[in-house]
């Protein structure tokens, strides 16, 4: 009989730790006993963006058949799409897509689900949104879109993806920089000649 309501200091119940270390036995029992499905711990993570960040997928899935709510945000205004775009777990924003997640939701800096992709290079994650009806051209509160994200990160593959998809190589973000200015001063090759052209 644990505490259902009981929190750690950092805010996690004890669907947030099964969630976390992915048992989902515990899990499936803790739902049955009525685990509140939304609650958050002190970074504003529910079971379900906890399951996401440690790919733990059954425990994903568990927690979407039960109706977690896919839209809720973290303290930074992240999804659990975003933090599997972030990690570039194709399977889980599968899942995540199935139950309805929104690849159009920014967090509080204005970033979709493709720009926290691009930020880690996530050549299949990136491929999966866009596939997926994601907005190439998105860009967040400082007009940082996914391809000059990509840029940053010097991932030529996601900066090829990219640019055969549409990309706008001429979009100013709040400096007045455009990836083909950035794409100067990459210090990768194949990303400066790409953006040459």
């Amino acid at each position: 009989g644990a505490d259902m309501k009981a929190k750690t200091r950092a805010g996690w119940n004890v669907l947030i730790i099964a969630s976390r270390y992915g048992l989902l036995d515990m899990v499936d029992q803790l739902i049955f006993k009525g685990a509140e499905l939304e609650a958050k711990d002190k970074n504003g993570e529910t079971a379900l963006i906890t399951a996401v960040k440690y790919a733990h997928l059954p425990v994903v899935k568990k927690l979407l058949d039960s109706g977690a709510n896919v839209h809720l945000q973290d303290t930074h205004g992240k999804t659990a799409l975003m933090h599997a775009a972030e990690k570039g777990n194709v399977d889980i924003m599968a899942a995540l897509l199935s139950a309805g997640a929104d690849v159009s939701q920014v967090s509080t800096d204005g970033a979709t689900a493709l720009i926290w992709a691009a930020s880690q290079g996530n050549h299949d994650a990136l491929s999966f949104l866009l596939a997926n009806g994601a907005d190439i051209n998105t860009q967040d509160n400082s007009g940082v879109t996914a391809l000059s994200e990509a840029i940053s990160v010097r991932s030529a593959d996601s900066v090829k993806l990219l640019l055969e998809q549409g990309a706008d190589k001429n979009l100013k973000d709040s400096e007045g920089r455009t990836p083909v200015s950035q794409a100067k001063t990459c210090r990768n090759e194949a990303i400066r000649k790409l953006l040459a052209n």
